[in-house]
């Protein structure tokens, strides 16, 4: 794909037409790593939900947890755009294709998607979401294990969210169960962990948890 391809791509990704966006959407994807720089600096001039969009699409090339995290916090706001949902599931699927051990900070954050909420039901895209960051773990525990992979057993061992009656993919107890046999050698070893700042960046118990 040409420079000036992508260029007009990126512009098509900014109008306000969802079909428009999809087509564009996949275009850069086939692009892959080339369309990122410019992709990178269409973000400060783009709307609040195309610059979604677009982050999606720069984390498929970077891979940082940072960028990974703020699209989840960002995305369960923004539910309704198709394009940012075709986007981030896209970015899931491409990160747990291929997944190695450093990619698993990069698949917790989509672990908790499924309790997001949707009009008047749960989110079947946060679900898929899970779902598709829970596989990957899954695979990795069977091809490649690693203690971090410890890191993901209380987010999938989740019964439900209290507060909505939502119930976690199914495949969560599967893939717990996968790891905690996988990594039984490191059960003991303990878990190293970043303090945060402020009690501002603890996480919401499971059963408190707005939906």
């Amino acid at each position: 794909m040409t420079y000036s391809e992508i260029v007009r791509w990126v512009a098509q990704l900014q109008e306000p037409d969802y079909k428009k966006q999809l087509i564009a959407l996949g275009r850069l994807v086939e692009a892959g790593d080339a369309a990122v720089p410019l992709l990178r600096e269409a973000l400060p001039k783009a709307e609040p939900e195309t610059m979604l969009l677009l982050s999606a699409l720069v984390a498929i090339g970077t891979r940082e947890p940072l960028v990974m995290e703020t699209i989840v916090q960002y995305w369960r706001w923004n539910l309704n755009n198709r394009s940012l949902n075709q986007a981030v599931l896209h970015l899931v699927r491409s990160i747990g294709e291929q997944a190695t051990p450093g990619d698993i900070a990069l698949l917790l954050p989509f672990l908790g998607c499924w309790r997001y909420w949707e009009g008047e039901g749960h989110s079947k895209v946060g679900s898929e979401a899970s779902y598709l960051a829970a596989t990957a773990l899954g695979n990795l525990a069977q091809h490649q294990p690693t203690p971090q992979l410890r890191e993901a057993l209380p987010l999938l061992k989740v019964k439900k969210n209290f507060l909505s009656g939502a119930f976690p993919p199914k495949e969560f107890a599967l893939v717990a169960r996968l790891i905690e046999e996988a990594t039984a050698p490191w059960k003991n070893l303990p878990c190293i962990v970043e303090v945060p700042n402020t009690t501002d960046d603890l996480p919401v118990p499971a059963e408190d948890q707005i939906p």
